[in-house]
């Protein structure tokens, strides 16, 4: 199970001595997991992110980067488009109606979604960009659909259940570069960020077919309190944070406990964390770089 940063600080807490955070307070432990993940970040791992789908829109050749992809091995085409697949009932109902222009949906269980996932409320499909509980925060009208008003009780569905990804789309028909606005009035509102752009030359493809965009993003740089800390991580997080947290200890007048040996523990375990560094989490061959990131 994925550990959250609340529990990760009481974790912290425990390992210096200090349980119930008299000497080290909340915020200082978070300052210290942050900084762990910092040091992470800078010696190079990747961590592996769920592939994500985009919408090709009808002689349209650009298209955000995820936010989520530092590096991107390869973009796979769908052999469905949205009109052709097929959608799977959630089993959950819409609990308010966003209207056709809001940005939040209530849903009867938002812990069964993740960000990045779309879901399709009658004919229209959005992307959730965050969660809060029940509550989705979207994108409207993706992949071709209109921004619609939608009665509470509407079922929530994933749309295009069926469609396979099996077909590379070839590198040389696409490349990434940093853009600032964009073909459309809503990509040019969203300003300058890193877009996939096709050659019209060579990518041919149906209206509203997904593409799957496959690769690696860096791990968090900064949590807040109720996070949860990026998985395959923990244990470096929690020894790197420990040395920050025993070094801040050992500087205050009334610090005890063998706080050196504590701190030169943790430090050789998260050395050693980095020295294992598993193919796993290297840069896959053949990945490009997301401009900016």
């Amino acid at each position: 199970m994925s550990l959250l940063v609340n529990a990760a600080r009481e974790q912290l807490a425990d390992a210096i001595g200090d349980p119930l955070m008299v000497k080290v307070n909340r915020d200082h432990l978070l300052n210290f997991v942050n900084r762990a993940s910092r040091d992470l970040r800078n010696s190079g791992w990747y961590l592996p992110v769920e592939p994500a789908l985009v919408g090709l829109e009808s002689d349209i050749y650009e298209y955000d980067v995820p936010s989520r992809f530092a590096y991107v091995s390869h973009l796979r085409i769908g052999d469905l488009s949205f009109d052709n697949a097929s959608f799977q009932d959630t089993g959950f109902d819409t609990t308010t109606d966003p209207g056709a222009t809001g940005t939040t949906v209530g849903v009867g269980d938002g812990s069964i979604f993740v960000v990045n996932d779309h879901i399709q409320l009658e004919n229209e499909v959005v992307l959730i960009t965050a969660i809060a509980t029940n509550t989705l925060t979207i994108r409207r009208a993706q992949f071709g659909t209109t921004a619609a008003a939608h009665a509470v009780g509407v079922d929530v569905r994933r749309p295009m259940t069926d469609v396979d990804y099996d077909e590379i789309i070839p590198r040389a028909y696409w490349r990434m570069v940093p853009a600032t606005g964009g073909m459309t009035a809503a990509q040019a509102a969203r300003g300058s960020r890193p877009l996939f752009v096709f050659n019209e030359d060579y990518f041919r493809f149906t209206a509203e077919t997904p593409f799957q965009v496959n690769g690696q993003r860096r791990p968090t740089e900064t949590y807040s309190s109720g996070d949860t800390l990026d998985d395959h991580i923990e244990s470096f997080l929690l020894d790197r944070a420990t040395v920050y947290a025993t070094q801040f200890m050992r500087a205050q007048p009334d610090a005890i406990g063998d706080l050196s040996n504590i701190s030169r523990e943790a430090w050789a375990r998260s050395e050693q964390f980095l020295r294992l560094h598993p193919q796993e989490f290297r840069m896959k061959p053949n990945s490009t770089r997301v401009p900016s990131r």
